[in-house]
């Protein structure tokens, strides 16, 4: 009598579960297609477990583990999503940049979360590729799906975005600025912790020099990021002079200002301009001045109000500050959406937001890609993979480091204890003028029979 389906179903379920359990990833996705193509049940609960198994496969099984991806996707069963951001890891093992963005892209948009251990490990790996869109794609996923960075989720940004960084010169007029790259300036009065907030962005303690001494910025200081670097994303930072503080003499001042007026103007390599305001005091007359400035010369770059120090006032702005903020910048001609970000260069908090419009500086290099080259490339990447994944199995498969750990590990435990005792229940035995690891019926001290 033919086995009924549910029947079969438990037989395919409990063969693939011990296969995963013995970390047969090769022979998980064997038996799979096996049973696809056989006409055999696969229960659609255990594909997320077969899946995972295929990703962590060194066989090329990421190839079939996206084919079920897409067929899961088409059925609408949910669990397929929490596949993403495994694939995603495989993907950038075996090198696939592209197959990993658009996973990435996906979960996304899935709006499901993952632990931050996963994020941060693509946050680091997009890094080591030099995806610095990777990178931030990934920190996109974890804003919609509510996940909060943490110290290694910062670490690893900061590393991924600024691989090298150097001071290029300082600029005292137009005709002095260094060539054009893409280039995000910060600005604002002086000791308002501009200098600082470069430094914990680029992950540097002594980069930018930081004082307590007013006005000791008195150019504009360039410093280029990956400027040596292969891989791209190559752009500036500029710390601009603080303006505004009694101690700098007023014909310094003017001439300060003149000069931004004009880099403002002309300057269009400038992607993002970032205002940054004592969180303790609010907008002074001269933040006023460089609101007006900007909303006045036209400029193209964004424009982001950044409230530095907030440790100084335990962590917590009061709202009459961020209110006063938005009524000047709608006095000042400036826009009242205009973001206003949170920072302490002490605590770090407010990195990983600022970087958000960073970006636009530290991306302006990088091509985007239309969604048919993303796909035309992601299925090349798969080309490719499939490729090697027969060519694996012509040659007989990728070596088992399953069973390397397992031999080792007995071997080891020989060592310590004595022939034949081994806690793992893994002993060795005679077979055929070979010794084989076996399971051990029993446990045996060294000197027990």
């Amino acid at each position: 009598m033919e086995a009924s389906k549910d029947a079969r179903e438990e037989v395919v379920e409990a063969v693939l579960r011990g296969l995963v359990k013995m970390q047969r990833f090769d022979l998980v996705e064997q038996s799979w297609v096996a049973c696809a193509e056989g006409g055999l049940p696969t229960p659609p609960h255990l594909a997320t477990v077969v899946v995972k198994a295929m990703c962590r496969s060194q066989s090329g099984g990421l190839v079939t583990a996206m084919g079920i991806v897409s067929e899961l996707e088409v059925q609408g069963i949910g669990e397929w999503k929490e596949v993403y951001p495994v694939a995603a890891q495989a993907a950038l093992r075996t090198g696939r940049v592209s197959l990993a963005r658009d996973l990435v892209i996906r979960l996304k948009g899935s709006r499901d979360s993952a632990p931050v251990t996963t994020y941060n490990y693509l946050i680091k790996q997009f890094g080591k590729a030099g995806s610095l869109q990777g990178v931030f794609l990934v920190l996109d996923a974890m804003k919609e799906a509510g996940v909060e960075a943490d110290a290694e989720t910062l670490e690893f940004l900061s590393n991924a975005a600024v691989r090298q960084i150097e001071f290029v010169k300082g600029a005292v007029s137009v005709d002095t600025l260094p060539d054009p790259l893409p280039e995000a300036c910060f600005a604002g009065r002086s000791n308002v912790g501009k200098s600082s907030l470069v430094n914990m962005l680029s992950n540097r303690k002594k980069l930018a020099f930081s004082s307590k001494t007013p006005g000791k910025t008195q150019q504009f200081n360039y410093f280029v990021v990956n400027g040596q670097d292969d891989v791209g994303n190559k752009f500036h930072l500029v710390d601009l002079p603080g303006v505004g503080y009694a101690k700098v003499p007023v014909a310094v001042r003017r001439e300060w200002v003149g000069f931004l007026t004009s880099y403002l103007t002309q300057r269009e390599s400038l992607k993002v301009l970032f205002h940054l305001v004592d969180s303790r005091h609010g907008p002074q007359k001269d933040d006023l001045e460089l609101m007006k400035l900007y909303a006045e010369t036209k400029c193209s770059a964004a424009f982001v109000v950044v409230l530095t120090k907030i440790d100084k006032i335990d962590g917590k702005v009061r709202q009459s500050i961020v209110d006063g903020v938005r009524d000047a910048l709608v006095e000042c001609g400036c826009s009242r959406d205009t973001p206003i970000l949170q920072t302490s260069a002490e605590t770090k908090r407010g990195r990983d937001e600022v970087w958000n419009y960073l970006k636009l500086a530290a991306l302006a290099s990088e091509q985007e890609e239309t969604d048919d080259e993303r796909r035309n490339q992601v299925e090349e990447e798969l080309r490719q993979a499939a490729v090697e994944a027969e060519a694996n199995r012509v040659a007989g498969g990728p070596k088992r480091a399953s069973s390397k750990r397992a031999a080792g590990g007995a071997k080891k435990a020989d060592k310590k204890k004595g022939k034949g005792a081994i806690k793992s229940g893994i002993r060795r035995e005679p077979f055929n003028g070979q010794e084989l690891y076996v399971k051990a019926k029993s446990k045996r001290g060294p000197n027990q029979g």
